[in-house]
């Protein structure tokens, strides 16, 4: 850490002064550059992210004459399992060896660390809140959802490569599955919180989902895998009037299949902003439609519904199940009703409909 004078105040950042006028030499091609002044800038919070993150209006001077630019700094602090690649380090393999090949727009990377500690990106905030986004805007998002999955549609042999990125369904899968059953154990066996430890049903069918995990398991390793930004949804998307997006916060990039994505943009949408202006329905027929048109794979009704299903028990079980079982019991009543609605009822449905009865088979 180095503490730099900016306007007035002492501001810890990950990084000195030199690291960051190197990055901004490199970005404006300006290897005369020097910084002339710093000061903050408040960056709108963001819905559910861990990362710190921090405004910069950088003042500089160079050849090129005077400059003025907006960064954010970025210390993720996104919780990885163990054994699995972090966050920090997700995010920068994106920008450095796949960003050239995204079919979407990501700001700028200006400066970073080599392991990932922090970020420094160019500030482009998006002009729309994503809590008033119209269903117009919604499918915007899932075009270009559709567009990345198209991009690296059935590649996932070619994206071992990168050895950084998730592979929730593979390396990974065991890793989620013993935190989740841990999580269960200490659930039932401290009964807390309480307000999900007296839920028999829920309780049942959370055994039964990390018991009868490698069904699910089967039923999605069947799926074409892509490249998985992880984390989409508008709350990482900055949107603009003229309706480009820019697509933020790579670092649950991941290996799998396209279907996880979707299940995630629809459940973190609902959770953050329901009453969604389009249902969940018309999200799923659009991103079936986008995907038909332009990578000419289809899904037949029986299909759909068992890996939509299998999707949804495999992100509940993956995302959050150790999270619910760390909840206060003030959190969970507050908010039991939308919880209900948009994961318990579907996880329960889906774990009767496909699991139930069937042991360890």
């Amino acid at each position: 850490m180095q503490d730099l004078e900016i306007s007035g105040q002492n501001l810890s950042l990950p990084f000195g002064v030199n690291e960051l006028l190197a990055g901004l030499r490199r970005y404006h091609h300006d290897v005369s550059m020097q910084i002339e002044g710093i000061q903050t800038f408040s960056v709108p919070r963001k819905h559910s992210s861990l990362s710190k993150v921090t405004g910069l209006e950088i003042f500089t001077r160079g050849t090129s004459g005077e400059n003025t630019s907006k960064v954010v700094v970025k210390e993720p602090r996104g919780v990885t399992r163990t054994g699995q690649a972090g966050v920090g380090k997700r995010e920068i393999g994106i920008y450095r060896s796949l960003s050239s090949q995204l079919p979407l727009d990501l700001p700028d990377l200006v400066a970073c660390s080599d392991y990932g500690e922090w970020l420094v990106l160019q500030y482009r905030p998006g002009s729309l809140d994503p809590g008033k986004w119209t269903a117009t805007e919604y499918e915007r998002a899932v075009e270009n959802l559709a567009r990345l999955h198209d991009r690296f549609w059935d590649l996932g042999d070619d994206l071992l490569a990168y050895n950084w990125l998730a592979r929730p369904l593979e390396t990974d899968f065991e890793i989620h599955v013993s935190a989740a059953a841990k999580a269960i154990e200490a659930l039932v066996y401290e009964g807390k919180p309480s307000q999900l430890a007296e839920s028999q049903d829920l309780v049942a069918a959370l055994a039964d989902l990390t018991i009868n995990a490698p069904s699910i398991l089967d039923a999605l390793s069947s799926q074409p895998r892509v490249l998985l930004h992880g984390d989409y949804w508008p709350g990482n998307i900055a949107a603009e009037e003229s309706g480009g997006h820019t697509v933020y916060d790579w670092q649950h990039a991941a290996i799998g299949p396209a279907v996880l994505d979707l299940v995630d943009f629809c459940k973190k949408s609902s959770w953050w902003f329901d009453p969604l202006p389009i249902s969940e329905k018309k999200i799923i027929q659009y991103y079936r439609k986008c995907i038909k048109e332009r990578v000419g794979y289809s899904w037949d009704k029986g299909t759909w519904e068992r890996i939509w299903d299998h999707a949804v028990m495999w992100c509940f079980l993956q995302d959050l199940v150790d999270i619910l079982v760390a909840s206060p019991n003030s959190i969970l009543e507050a908010r039991w009703e939308l919880l209900e609605l948009i994961w318990f009822d579907p996880v329960l449905n889906a774990v009767a409909k496909w699991l139930k009865g069937k042991g360890t088979s």
